[in-house]
């Protein structure tokens, strides 16, 4: 659990998973969700989400691919996936 000066340092951006809903449904909560500023900014720009970090997906739990460290904000593959699991967790190709 997190403490709440923790839970206040967390920044975030919203982003829409699907590129494609932008035009006719921008606003379609449902295809929202936060992102680190700093990796959305600057890493990721306009590049397509892979499913499987897709947060609103049935079966998601971010512990299953990543880990997160708090001081940094940042992601990373758990080390205890396979190769290929790894390279998926990446943002993009």
């Amino acid at each position: 659990e997190y403490t709440q000066n923790q839970k206040d340092s967390i920044q975030g951006d919203l982003e829409h998973f699907d590129e494609s809903l932008k035009t006719d449904n921008g606003w379609l909560w449902s295809n929202f969700f936060v992102v680190n500023v700093h990796s959305n900014c600057r890493i990721k720009l306009r590049k397509s989400i892979r499913n499987i970090l897709k947060p609103d997906s049935a079966n998601y739990s971010p512990n299953t691919y990543l880990n997160f460290d708090l001081e940094t904000g940042f992601f990373s593959p758990r080390q205890d996936l396979e190769e290929e699991e790894k390279k998926r967790c990446f943002v993009y190709d």
